[in-house]
């Protein structure tokens, strides 16, 4: 069964957020086990077949960006469990 996402979005991981999270740790030497984790996931998830794909399409194409759907073409900036 697929989730709703909330209206919000909060209760999505934001790539923003989650590199103010492994700054902050980063910045102590006694996190950087945690910070480590934190930037790994991270590209992971932006390594991803689907993510790389949306780089690419961009990159060879800026125009895809235009127009009322040209926000969707983007490299996600919050995903969730269900996020391709």
């Amino acid at each position: 069964m697929t989730k709703q996402p909330a209206e919000t979005h909060y209760d999505a991981v934001w790539l923003r957020d989650s590199l103010w999270g492994y700054m902050a740790l980063v910045s102590d030497q006694g996190n950087s086990v945690a910070a480590k984790k934190v930037l790994l996931t991270l590209w992971d998830y932006m390594s991803t077949p689907d993510q790389i794909k949306r780089m690419q399409d961009v990159i060879s194409n800026p125009k895809r960006l235009d127009g009322v759907p040209g926000q969707m073409n983007v490299v996600h900036i919050r995903f969730d469990s269900n996020s391709p």
